[in-house]
């Protein structure tokens, strides 16, 4: 091989390689979300909460009366502002194999979204997805931490889309107060 074409790859190479700057990739981020952030008032009424989650028993897909509950919850608030939709993501804890977890989960979503519906929420609102044993909460395998993990989240969007900003007050999360669904193994 000569070294011409040799050195014109070489620079070809080179030429090719670069860094983009966080800045520039922010601002090609920004050009392309053109729209300005939309602001939802939920409400002041600091009696009224969202629950992100509820929880279900080991290897079941069942909602139980304290999760029915914690969905009722939140229907209030959706019924009252119809312009919000719902993301709905379904887990499992880590025992299992992915093909069973994965499975388990949808269950689990379904039964969500079910229920929700049935309350009378459109499903053209929801938008959900069954994730498995993907991005367990709590890592370890102890018996307490793999409950949080057999979850399926809500989060609120706006109408388009868009996760929601939800300002927190710590105090009145029930502190050490959950109760987990049975079966617990």
């Amino acid at each position: 091989m000569s070294k011409t074409p040799l050195a014109a790859v070489i620079v070809a190479l080179f030429s090719l390689t670069g860094c983009a700057s966080t800045e520039s990739l922010y601002a090609e981020y920004d050009a392309f979300c053109t729209t300005e952030p939309h602001v939802v008032t939920i409400t002041e009424d600091k009696t009224r909460q969202w629950e992100p989650a509820v929880y279900f028993g080991f290897d079941e897909a069942v909602l139980n009366a304290a999760q029915r509950q914690r969905l009722d919850h939140n229907l209030a608030l959706l019924k009252e502002h119809s312009e919000l939709q719902l993301s709905v993501r379904a887990f499992t804890d880590q025992r299992g194999s992915q093909a069973y977890n994965r499975e388990l989960s949808e269950r689990r979503r379904q039964a969500v979204v079910a229920y929700l519906t049935e309350q009378g929420l459109a499903p053209s609102r929801m938008r959900s997805t069954p994730a498995g044993k993907q991005a367990p909460i709590l890592d370890s395998m102890a018996v307490d931490d793999r409950v949080i993990n057999r979850r399926v989240e809500m989060l609120l969007l706006d109408a388009q889309g868009r996760p929601l900003v939800l300002s927190l007050d710590p105090d009145a999360s029930g502190g050490d107060t959950f109760t987990p669904p049975i079966p617990v193994e």
